[in-house]
């Protein structure tokens, strides 16, 4: 990458809610470790169920979709838009498990890319910055796992609510056929 390309996705990392507060220097040490993909309209970033080949992609321009299957048939759910800043490839790049998601490029885009072999060797010689990382990473699932808390206490709620109602209406109609 160009020194302006470094900055501009440091800058990125930075204005994210994972990575706010990193300091300047980290962001460039772990911008200058990345390298930038192109993806054309249509070409996925990555693929629900595919083996994670050890990658971390921050969206540096363009749109993505970030999708998952419901079906058999192959309908999917949308969960975001993955923009500018997004964080992509997270939770593989952590665990090294398939990815959980696919990630399907909207319209011309390009991400930063960190492998996990330059963030391994990143960490043998400048921990702090890798512990930064490490950091944000865990603050951005944090969040997801809160956020995945509160629609789970959401769903329990309105299934607790449908059970009353239907508690209540076999009652009644027991009491009617009395």
């Amino acid at each position: 990458m160009t020194e302006s390309e470094i900055q501009h996705v440091a800058k990125l990392l930075r204005s994210g809610a994972a990575f706010h507060g990193m300091p300047e220097k980290i962001s460039i040490r772990l911008a200058a470790l990345m390298a930038v993909r192109e993806f054309a309209p249509g070409t996925q970033l990555t693929r629900e169920g595919d083996a994670n080949a050890g990658y971390l992609m921050i969206l540096v321009s363009g749109e993505a979709e970030i999708s998952s299957k419901h079906t058999q048939e192959g309908g999917h759910l949308v969960h975001r838009l993955a923009q500018p800043g997004h964080i992509i490839g997270e939770v593989g790049f952590i665990d090294g498990q398939v990815h959980s998601a696919t990630c399907e490029a909207l319209v011309f885009t390009r991400a930063a890319v960190l492998s996990r072999d330059d963030f391994i060797a990143m960490f043998e010689t400048d921990a702090l910055s890798a512990a930064q990382l490490m950091a944000g990473l865990l603050r951005l699932l944090a969040r997801r796992i809160r956020h995945a808390n509160h629609h789970m206490i959401v769903q329990d709620q309105q299934i607790l609510q449908l059970q009353t109602e239907l508690l209540s209406l076999q009652q009644a109609k027991m009491t009617r056929s009395v």
